[in-house]
């Protein structure tokens, strides 16, 4: 009897370390964030009127507490903005910003293409896959460029506490 008393007691005191455990962690843990509050910003990109596929949108911030944000336009030319995690939108303050469009550089050589030779050097396998071609120039805006510099751009936007749209018209 005095064996079964122990052991119960001492399951007890297990369960009440586990509970106890647990609230801890659970109040420990919490949303496991201690960023700012943010609001969806959503809009369209357009140049001329078109929309604009594949601009990155750079909200750059001027209020102090704000922080910057970015966002990527679809074929449609719409974004959304993210500060901490995809879509989350912007920390409210009065922002600045930035628009451009790069084209993705061709890929290189990888070793997955047929044709692929270890000890060939790596402006050889270019050779290989371009015979003739002039060297790929660097990569360039395919925006005004006046628009790349959030100084230049002439675009702002203040983000408030509830969602907004922010259409940005280039041209």
């Amino acid at each position: 009897m005095t064996l079964m008393r122990t052991s119960t007691m001492s399951m007890n005191g297990i369960r009440s370390s586990m509970v106890a455990g647990l609230l801890v962690l659970s109040l420990g843990c919490g949303s496991g964030s201690d960023n700012p509050p943010t609001y969806p910003v959503t809009g369209t990109v357009t140049l001329k009127g078109n929309p604009v596929a594949g601009a990155t949108i750079i909200f750059v911030p001027i209020s102090d507490g704000a922080k910057g944000a970015t966002g990527t336009s679809d074929d449609q030319g719409n974004y959304q903005v993210t500060t901490f995690v995809s879509g989350d939108g912007a920390v409210p303050g009065d922002y600045m910003l930035k628009v451009f469009k790069f084209d993705a550089p061709p890929a290189p050589p990888s070793e997955s293409s047929p044709d692929f030779d270890p000890n060939m050097s790596l402006e050889d396998q270019e050779d290989l896959y371009n015979p003739g071609e002039e060297k790929v120039a660097a990569t360039k805006n395919n925006l005004p460029a006046k628009y790349a510099n959030e100084t230049t751009s002439g675009l702002k936007h203040t983000v408030v506490e509830q969602p907004t749209t922010y259409n940005i018209e280039l041209n």
